[in-house]
């Protein structure tokens, strides 16, 4: 048992800085208000039966389900780019150099042994935001993160998965099991990989990637509608949309 308080006020941003400089991620609880996830798991089941798609790259046997451009879907949602508790951090991380990789996407993984293929792997050069809507257990669902490995020269070995890319259980990993509400900031670097739900309640998720202003944007369908970037006024979301670099 220990005496130790809890870092407070100017030392928080540091703290969690500290943790995605030498681990390559950090968990702010509560992140988000109770009243608010309750609002976005609403808009997220509503928006679902008629946006839902397999998600990119996944096997036409993949059960969970993406929203893309969730943005423009319903204004609820665009607070999540800049959210007052966590953006300060991806901001300082990057140094202030900060524009949105792409769309925002919400991912329903249901309740089951949901069938995904997503073998350890790295995102590249990146940092998101991963906003938990629903309570995340050890057989839920929870993404899995080597810590430390975002500063590695290269990508997770082929040992680390089975032929059939299946990602197998690494020591020293990390399964992020969170409350609703976390936000999960990360180097998109660090190693990381999908774990299947055999839980009996589905895992919802939304994800926001930001990138330097010189990086390439993804695939058109993956970005924000070009009126969408057109109707910002607030300055900081234009710049976050490329408007104002």
């Amino acid at each position: 048992m220990t005496n130790m308080k809890p870092l407070e006020g100017e030392y928080t941003l540091e703290s969690h800085l500290q943790r995605i400089q030498n681990l390559g991620y950090t968990l702010v609880f509560d992140a988000l208000p109770p009243d608010l996830v309750s609002r976005l798991v609403d808009k997220m089941d509503e928006l679902m039966p008629t946006h839902g798609i397999k998600p990119t790259g996944q096997t036409e046997e993949c059960t969970s389900r993406d929203i893309n451009r969730l943005y423009e879907l319903d204004p609820l949602f665009e607070d999540l780019m800049d959210y007052p508790t966590v953006f300060p951090i991806v901001d300082a991380a990057m140094e202030g150099d900060i524009t949105l990789l792409g769309a925002a996407i919400a991912d329903l993984m249901p309740p089951g042994a949901a069938t995904r293929s997503t073998p350890w792997h790295r995102d590249g050069p990146y940092f998101r935001f991963t906003y938990f809507l629903t309570d995340l257990t050890e057989d839920g669902g929870p993404t899995a993160v080597l810590p430390g490995t975002h500063r590695a020269e290269s990508g997770p070995p082929d040992w680390f998965r089975t032929p059939d890319r299946i990602p197998k259980a690494i020591p020293g990993m990390v399964k992020v099991v969170v409350p609703a509400g976390t936000c999960m900031v990360n180097d998109t670097n660090i190693w990381h990989t999908s774990t299947p739900n055999f839980s009996e309640n589905p895992r919802k998720l939304i994800w926001t990637v930001f990138e330097t202003a010189d990086q390439a944007l993804p695939s058109e369908d993956l970005r924000n509608s070009q009126w969408f970037v057109d109707r910002q006024t607030d300055p900081l979301r234009r710049k976050l949309c490329g408007t104002d670099v």
